[in-house]
């Protein structure tokens, strides 16, 4: 197929695609005749790919809130492709959607990411750097944000993912330290949701401390209760600061003390599956990827990164949904406190 130089009107690169054709007959508009310089779409689709990746990319994503069930939802910055594609060139959609079909593009048969999706938005550069160098000026106010739980570690799953996606190649070395991201990802999940269900629920609080044997068998003077009201408060935090949340059976003993819930999913089969996960981490921060006992190393692939990468999803969406509910079920008095009436006898 022949695109004529009237089917795609954009100056900057109307040149470079035309300035040496010859006129002929455009297969895209029969109205156009054989009056116009004409180039194959093959060759028009080349020129149009290089020079549209260097000013366009995937639009970035950016939160927009909690829906019903707490869970983050997040909108993509951009316009559809095609739309970009008509604006850039000038040209029509059917131009563009025969521009985008034929540009050169990574083939995921080959392990590669396609750059044109069309069920994405994509922005220019140099208005996603603009919209980024604004935010990075609104950085000290971020620091003193606490997001919610969920949130941030979808956040951290997302940047996960988007970099291994922009791996060009196998690269071990960055998988083993996104895998060490993501399960730290996890503790914080863990730990920030543990604190959250315990602010929220004083009964609960109650049995965390009376099962906490650190907590529990504490002294505490009248004199420092004196001196401080919120003590007990600060040993509860003092506590969880120091606590190990990667420590996933003894997270999950005090889940169920607590709370009444399991941390994982299917318990008979996820204690040894993130046992695996866990040991793996160990040996990558405290041994550079190199196994305890055998002195291999563990040389982990984009494949595994996102194998652990699902189960430890899998896990927090687990923790998640039955957080959720704790926190609904408290919403709604027990039938202890609804059918209580006072005593009618004078104390």
């Amino acid at each position: 197929m022949n695109v004529c130089a009237q089917c795609i009107k954009n100056k900057d690169i109307w040149t470079e695609l035309f300035q040496d054709a010859e006129a002929g007959e455009c297969d895209f508009d029969k109205s156009h005749g054989s009056r116009y310089p004409i180039i194959s779409i093959d060759e028009a689709a080349f020129i149009f790919d290089e020079v549209f990746r260097s000013k366009y990319g995937l639009g970035s994503s950016e939160f927009s809130g909690l829906d019903s069930r707490d869970k983050p939802y997040f909108e993509q910055h951009g316009e559809p492709l095609n739309f970009c594609v008509q604006g850039f060139m000038e040209c029509d959609d059917k131009v563009a959607d025969v521009l985008i079909e034929n540009a050169p593009d990574e083939d995921p048969r080959d392990g590669g990411e396609p750059f044109y999706d069309q069920s994405y938005n994509y922005e220019e550069l140099e208005h996603r750097k603009a919209r980024e160098d604004a935010a990075a000026e609104d950085w000290l106010d971020l620091v003193y944000y606490t997001p919610h739980p969920t949130h941030s570690f979808e956040m951290d799953v997302r940047d996960t993912r988007s970099r291994m996606q922009a791996m060009e190649a196998e690269d071990p070395f960055l998988c083993r330290l996104l895998f060490i991201h993501q399960v730290g990802a996890l503790e914080r999940f863990l730990s920030s949701t543990f604190r959250r269900l315990i602010d929220a629920d004083k009964s609960a609080k109650r049995k965390f401390v009376t099962s906490t044997d650190q907590l529990s068998a504490k002294n505490i003077k009248l004199i420092e209760v004196m001196r401080d009201e919120h003590l007990v408060e600060n040993k509860i935090a003092n506590f969880l600061h120091s606590f190990s949340f990667h420590h996933l059976v003894k997270v999950d003993n005090m889940y169920l003390k607590t709370f009444e819930f399991s941390i994982f999913p299917n318990p008979e089969t996820d204690i040894n599956i993130f046992k695996n996960i866990i040991d793996l981490r160990h040996d990558c921060v405290h041994r550079n990827g190199h196994n305890k006992d055998t002195g291999e190393l563990n040389v982990i692939f984009r494949n595994d990164l996102s194998s652990f990468t699902e189960e430890i999803e899998r896990l927090a969406n687990h923790v998640h949904d039955l957080a959720h509910k704790h926190l609904k079920s408290l919403e709604t008095p027990s039938s202890n406190e609804t059918d209580f009436k006072p005593s009618e006898t004078p104390l």
